[in-house]
């Protein structure tokens, strides 16, 4: 009988169930998981704030370029603007208004050579009232000419087929 107790006992223990709870491998598993979670959660943040760190870094150095550029703008429009170009060029350089304007005319006469002829045509002052007259009255000049007449007073005449030479009044 014994023999049947003993042998009754081994087969007891070999069907044996394991209990219902975990083992320990699946646990060390789980808290592994959930810590490279958080880990992986960490990082990210880093990354995040890192990138809104040199987003706002980017968008502080674009603004401040902005305003410089607007700055630049202001400054080059006051430099380019007519009253101060032609302030500087009366006092600093002494120039002055054009009293008139000489218009040049290039034609080929019969040798074939290029004759220049040239047309003053004097301009009014800002200052002085002007005659809106029709036609001839028109283009008279302060001297009373009017630019018909005042053609024949300069002449020039080039040998050659380009225009140049020099101009001379007569």
């Amino acid at each position: 009988m014994r023999r049947n107790q003993v042998k009754s006992a081994k087969k007891k223990g070999a069907e044996k169930k394991p209990k219902g709870g975990l083992s320990f491998g699946f646990f060390l598993f789980v808290v592994g998981i959930v810590a490279s979670s958080m880990m992986l959660m960490v990082l990210l943040q880093q990354f995040a704030l890192k990138s809104d760190l040199s987003a706002r870094k980017t968008e502080s150095r674009m603004n401040s370029e902005l305003t410089r550029q607007k700055s630049l703008r202001l400054q080059l429009a006051k430099l380019m603007s007519p009253g101060r170009i032609e302030k500087m060029a009366k006092d600093d350089l002494g120039m002055e208004e054009p009293s008139g304007v000489i218009y040049l005319k290039y034609t080929k006469d019969a040798q074939g050579n290029m004759a220049c002829t040239s047309t003053y045509e004097s301009q009014e002052t800002p200052g002085t009232p002007s005659d809106s007259t029709a036609g001839a009255d028109a283009s008279k000049s302060a001297s009373g000419k009017t630019t018909e007449e005042k053609t024949a007073d300069t002449s020039a005449s080039v040998a050659g087929k380009e225009p140049s030479g020099t101009l001379t009044k007569q």
